[in-house]
């Protein structure tokens, strides 16, 4: 890129859409330090079409984009050229803290204009609130992120959902213009409690979160620097989701949510909701490269039905839990009853165990959703400090794991089956898989499945690298590939 030539970025005007636009910005100057660039927000009606028509009049040189915002179908001369790497997805509940002291039979009036959001939160949301046994309602508010919340403080509503990639980059941002925004945002958390909505059971719209950056087709010096600033990875989700809601005939009005994430053991995809044409979508699906496992008799797969729930029988063991610290649970009995939970961050491990917290009065923040512990929360900026995570598990996980874990249970091996004949595992943890195998030594030359996460670098590490290992979403899947 020239040093001589300025490059315009243009945008939207709201502090969204500017903080996005700076985004970009230090993207580009990380590549090129000494190249002027300057921002130009514009007030509009229809800002993509108000941007696009910029870029062709030559008024602007690049147009930052809320990608979720571009049109599905589009058939543009300019051309969306690079994606900076993707902020989080998820949708974030704000509720106000005076909610939970109202009565759990109570209706809560949620703020959503998004008719995603009401279908699939407004199915999922009762399961996920502490002790909650009222009902939901919406209703429609508009403007941007930092009016729709204003709206929340200044009504009688109790909650509201919006992008999680909104608020943090509003709440990072060190453009001067956007301290005020950024005051106001901190200041209402601290009136609110937040719940980061699981992508299994809110899967965003498609491309939320990243940015698209468009500039004009024959503006080739131009085209070269953004590529530069593009991530593979984003783009390939973006492109993904796109490319499924057009298939199943969604839109930007319709209620269908859709997630392609790309990890480091596959490409898993959510799909929830209803199409524009009235179909309904509940799936969860995970991309794997490697060749599927030899299909097997029903009676030759571990575990038949409550063969596992015999394995060990679980006991409380004495602990002491640091008064606020965050706490990581890998499943319910972790938690032990009578905790001090004021002031403290709860995360899980996947959505059964945040609904049987629930079920406790557990207001929990988030989970991992199943996806392993190398899932990071994220919720620092949310929080407004750095969040140390301490794991709450088993006995014989803690004395094994890595970092901060405190065993606060333990497995005491009760009934281990005769597994002779069995070709087919599938193992919900590396404690069940090491108590099968020292009673049933010849179980390790099988064909095993796990989920993704801990259990799975467990028994990698115990089958080496010949034996034969692949990850699952869950067990229903594993059952449906590999039962005849």
């Amino acid at each position: 890129m020239s040093t001589k030539r300025s490059v315009r970025i243009g945008s939207g005007s709201s502090e969204s859409s500017r903080v996005q636009a700076y985004e970009v910005l230090e993207a580009l100057r990380s590549c090129n330090p000494d190249q002027p660039i300057s921002l130009h927000p514009m007030e509009c009606e229809s800002e993509v079409a108000a941007l696009r028509a910029a870029l062709r009049e030559g008024s602007i040189d690049i147009a930052v984009h809320s990608w979720k915002d571009l049109p599905l179908f589009a058939d543009d001369t300019d051309s969306v050229l690079a994606v900076l790497p993707r902020a989080d997805r998820r949708d974030v509940l704000l509720l106000k803290k005076t909610a939970l002291s109202r009565d759990s039979t109570s209706e809560l009036c949620i703020l959503s204009s998004s008719a995603r959001r009401k279908t699939n939160v407004g199915q999922s949301l009762p399961e996920l609130l502490p002790a909650f046994r009222g009902s939901l309602s919406f209703r429609s508010v508009r403007g941007s992120v930092v009016d729709r919340v204003r709206t929340l403080m200044e009504s009688q509503a109790q909650g509201i959902l919006v992008a999680k990639s909104a608020l943090d980059r509003l709440l990072t941002s060190n453009a001067e213009d956007i301290q005020p925004a950024a005051a106001f945002l901190r200041a209402a958390l601290s009136e609110l409690h937040f719940m980061v909505l699981p992508l299994s059971e809110s899967p965003c719209a498609a491309a939320q979160g990243a940015l698209a950056v468009e500039v004009r087709s024959d503006d080739a010096e131009l085209l070269e620097d953004v590529k530069r600033i593009s991530c593979k990875k984003t783009h390939e989700e973006v492109f993904a989701e796109r490319a499924i809601t057009r298939r199943l005939g969604g839109s930007c009005a319709a209620a269908l949510g859709v997630s392609v994430e790309v990890l480091p053991f596959g490409k898993v995809t959510s799909i929830r909701g209803t199409s524009s044409n009235g179909e309904n979508h509940a799936e969860r699906l995970l991309e794997q490269e490697g060749v599927p496992f030899p299909r097997a008799l029903a009676q030759n797969v571990f575990p038949q039905p409550r063969e596992r729930e015999g394995l060990f029988e679980r006991r409380n063991v004495p602990c002491s839990i640091p008064d606020g610290a965050a706490l990581w649970v890998a499943r319910v009995d972790g938690l032990p009853q009578g905790v001090d939970l004021h002031n403290r961050f709860i995360w899980t491990a996947g959505v059964t165990t945040w609904r049987k917290l629930a079920e406790r009065g557990v207001w929990v923040h988030g989970c991992a959703d199943g996806l392993g512990e190398s899932m990071p929360p994220g919720i620092d900026v949310l929080a407004g400090r750095p969040v140390s995570w301490l794991k709450l598990t088993h006995a014989a996980s803690a004395s094994e794991g890595e970092g901060a874990v405190l065993g606060t249970y333990e497995l005491l091996p009760a009934t281990i089956p005769n597994l002779e004949g069995r070709t087919h595992f599938y193992w919900s943890s590396g404690s069940a898989f090491d108590a099968c195998v020292r009673n049933n030594p010849g179980i390790v030359s099988g064909f095993h499945a796990c989920g993704p996460g801990a259990t799975a670098a467990h028994l990698a590490k115990k089958l080496g690298p010949q034996g034969k290992l692949r990850i699952f979403l869950n067990e229903t899947a594993w059952r449906q590939e590999v039962l005849q």
